[in-house]
C-alpha cells in the first residue's frame, strides 16, 4: 500500500523549513507576507495571523485538551 504523506524537504538552519516548503504547505501569498515579517514588518505577521488564527487555536485546544489554556496561549501570540 501506498503512503498518503508526501516527503517535506529537510529544515534550513535554524529549524524552519525550506523555503520551497513553505510554499508547498503556505501558497505564495502566505510565503509573501511570511517573507515580509522577518523583515520586521508587524502588519504582516498580524495578516499572518487573523488568516490563521481558528486553525492556530484548534491545534493549540488538541494540544493542551484545555480550552481556557488554548484561549490564553492563542491571545499572547495576538
Amino acid at each position: 500500500m501506498a503512503s498518503t504523506y508526501r516527503t517535506v524537504e529537510p529544515s534550513a538552519p535554524g529549524g524552519l523549513a525550506a523555503p520551497a516548503a513553505l510554499q508547498e504547505v503556505m501558497g505564495t501569498k502566505d510565503a509573501s507576507l511570511l517573507a515580509t515579517a522577518k523583515s520586521g514588518e508587524t502588519a504582516a505577521l498580524d495578516t499572518l495571523y487573523r488568516e490563521h488564527a481558528e486553525k492556530l487555536f484548534r491545534t493549540v485546544h488538541r494540544i493542551t485538551r484545555n480550552r481556557e489554556d488554548a484561549e490564553v496561549r492563542c491571545r499572547t501570540l495576538s
